[in-house]
Order: C-alpha cells, then structure tokens, then sequence
C-alpha cells in the first residue's frame, strides 16, 4: 500500500490530536459559546470573542492534557479573550468591569460543574430505566422523532406514548433527586 492511500501514516500524532480538537469542539462548542455569552452583553461581541477563542483553543492545543476537562480548559482561555478583548475594544462604554467579569465567570464555572454533575446522573438513571423506557428517551431525545411518529412506529397511540414519557420523567426525576441527597437508586 502507497503512502498516499493512507494519510494517517503521514500526519501520525498530529492527526490523531486534529480528530480529538475536533471531536471535542464538536462536542462541546455550545457549552463554551454559552459561557461567553454569559459573560459578554452583546451577542456581535461573543461571536467575534468565540472566533478567537477558538483561534488560540487550536494553537494551545498541544497544551491541552488528553482527558482532562476540555470545558473548563477552553473556558480559562475565552474568559483571558474576554478581558483582552474589553481591554481593547473598549470605547468608555464598557459594561462590565473585570472584577465583575471575574465574579461572573466563577458563578459560570460553578453552574456548569453543577450541570455536568446533573446530566451524568441523568445518564446514570437513564442506564436504570427498563429496555422499553431507554428506548423512548433514545427516539424522542436523541433521535429527536415526534410523539405521534413514536406512537406509529411502535404500534401504540399518541396519548399511552405521551403517559409513558410522563411516567419515565417522574422515575428519572426522582433518581436523580435521591442521587443528589442520598445517594440511592431508581
């Protein structure tokens, strides 16, 4: 086999760290995009902030420590553009000052550790769930198909589909209600 039918082979580690950039970009953009919009007032100024952060995130990324947390890596940096960013594109008519920036960021920070705590105890509930209930969060959620093309596809009408979805968000509240105060289970 010829070097060209295998570009891998040439790239190596580089393209090994261009597919997890990507993948973890792909992944997680909206979360990082999120945290600067909670901390920019003007959406102009949080694109033109995520352009750059993303800018920096692939010239650092050689940086970035291989199962670490991506999230709160790429967020240290957006929140240094951000105070870049209004160090230099202020007219006087800044509406943050960076220590308010700073409070905020932390307040983000520790409202997105609390999220990533809840969804990876709704995933662990989720695991619980009987096969048929998995199966019903799996189309409405992650394959994002209606109620009514549900109840079709499994036979069922639209309303014992609506009931059982009911159902499964009172089981998955209260599991992730006593993983959150006491440790239990479904």
């Amino acid at each position: 086999m010829q070097q060209e039918d295998r570009p891998d082979l040439e790239l190596g580690h580089a393209g090994d760290r261009t597919r997890l950039f990507l993948k973890l970009m792909a992944v997680n953009q909206k979360r990082i995009y999120g945290y600067i919009l909670s901390l920019v007032p003007r959406i102009s100024d949080a694109d033109d902030i995520m352009q750059d952060t993303l800018v920096i995130l692939w010239e650092k990324f050689d940086t970035f420590q291989e199962g670490s947390n991506f999230v709160a890596w790429a967020n240290s940096i957006a929140y240094y553009r951000i105070l870049h960013y209004q160090r230099n594109t202020s007219t006087g008519t800044s509406i943050l000052d960076s220590h308010t920036i700073q409070l905020l960021a932390q307040d983000s920070a520790k409202e997105m550790a609390d999220l990533d705590d809840r969804i990876e105890q709704l995933r662990k509930c989720i695991k619980r769930l009987p096969h048929l209930d998995r199966m019903l969060i799996h189309l409405r959620y992650d394959q994002e198909i209606s109620v009514k093309r549900i109840a079709e596809r499994i036979g069922r009408s639209k309303e014992t589909v609506y009931k059982s979805l009911v159902r499964i968000y009172r089981l998955l509240f209260r599991c992730i209600h006593r993983q959150q105060f006491q440790g239990g289970e479904l």
